[in-house]
């Protein structure tokens, strides 16, 4: 059988179309992978980026789907801090967006290193770089119950910062103060922001385990966009870990 030499330039553009291709006839080995990874990376999806898809219940035929319709978990990470060395502070800045209406806060080992402090709080402003709102605008009711069945309590109105714990064991095998968290719309001007929740710690005074309720409101209403812990003496040790999640609220 004779072949036929096409010199360059012989193909006029668009002269092969999809007619004159025959279906299946490019597959995965025809394929350069750089088709994506020559492709730009991006970091963040918006709700009409597009997947390519085989669609089972349509023979496999290739289509798209859009972020907005994949659905996912209700939690979405969108803030973390775990200290690699001791620090007077514990910080998670811009983790509050308009996003989401509603947040999961998760402490986990919030460790002092010293006996007798109490953990305290206050909530961030600013993004990125954030900067804590020291204002007398916090509001906060913490009931304790330990297991012995005593029950103690601490309130606060017009503090320049809130309290979540009362004096507290040191050392990371205490397990520090561990909880979770729910604050709502943290990043509206429109609200006050509300923070509540329930943790555990080791009490010094009592040297028992005391179960929290807590209660926190910011009278103010501004963007609130990040959260910082710390105590009242000593350091939050290495390895106390904020971890911050969106709730998908439908």
């Amino acid at each position: 059988m004779s072949k036929t030499t096409i010199p360059k330039g012989g193909i006029t553009a668009d002269a092969i179309d999809a007619t004159l291709v025959a279906d299946d006839a490019i597959s995965d080995e025809h394929l350069d992978i750089t088709s994506i990874t020559g492709q730009t990376a991006i970091t963040s999806l918006a709700d009409t980026d597009k997947f390519l898809v085989s669609d089972a219940s349509d023979s496999g035929n290739l289509k798209y789907v859009e972020n907005q319709y994949l659905g996912g978990g209700t939690l979405v990470q969108v803030g973390k801090n775990t200290l690699s060395s001791s620090s007077g502070s514990i910080i998670v800045d811009n983790c509050f967006t308009s996003t989401y209406t509603t947040y999961m806060i998760v402490m986990r080992g919030i460790c002092n290193d010293a006996d007798g402090n109490s953990l305290r709080g206050r909530f961030r402003t600013g993004g990125g770089s954030g900067s804590s709102i020291s204002s007398t605008h916090y509001r906060y009711a913490c009931r304790y119950f330990d297991d012995d069945g005593s029950v103690a309590s601490n309130t606060g109105v017009s503090q320049a910062q809130f309290q979540i714990s009362n004096d507290s064991l040191a050392g990371a095998r205490y397990l520090g103060y561990s909880g979770v968290f729910y604050i709502h719309q943290p990043h509206s001007t429109s609200f006050e922001t509300r923070l509540h929740g329930q943790a555990s710690f080791v009490s010094t005074s009592l040297s028992d385990l005391q179960s929290t309720q807590n209660a926190i409101h910011l009278e103010l209403t501004t963007s609130v966009t990040g959260i910082e812990l710390f105590y009242t003496g000593g350091n939050v040790e290495s390895n106390s870990q904020i971890v911050v999640y969106g709730v998908n609220v439908t």
